[in-house]
């Protein structure tokens, strides 16, 4: 089973487990971190992803552009709900400023941001 597949199956199987409704007693923090690890250039990897979808964005993923695994949902049982905004942390420790990020939008699905400059970004990342 592919990665995206095996995603789209634990999305469904949460979702079912919630009668078909995205819960809604749950919020991200306001600011957490994709991973563990700070890089030595001190260069600022943070970026404010806002919701614009109508909707809930009950996952999102990052990974250095161009990797194969997602990893982890940084939200873990949290999600981002409409119009709501939160700070992430995009940094593994390598120096890397290039990221993709994949964003489960419900009930609108996913949605992938390919080779995102995380340490030029001047503009907050708006999912609609």
């Amino acid at each position: 089973m592919s990665p995206k597949t095996l995603l789209a199956a634990l999305t469904l199987t949460t979702l079912a487990a919630c009668d078909g409704e995205a819960p809604l007693d749950r919020e991200v923090p306001d600011r957490i971190n994709a991973f563990d690890q700070r890089s030595a250039d001190r260069q600022d990897r943070v970026i404010t992803v806002v919701n614009a979808t109508g909707g809930n964005i009950i996952g999102f993923f990052a990974r250095p552009a161009g990797e194969t695994s997602w990893g982890n949902d940084v939200f873990g049982l949290d999600w981002l709900q409409d119009a709501q905004s939160v700070e992430i942390r995009v940094d593994n420790g390598t120096g890397i400023c290039a990221y993709d990020f994949l964003v489960q939008r419900y009930p609108a699905g996913e949605v992938i941001y390919s080779a995102q400059d995380v340490c030029n970004m001047r503009q907050d990342l708006v999912i609609n």
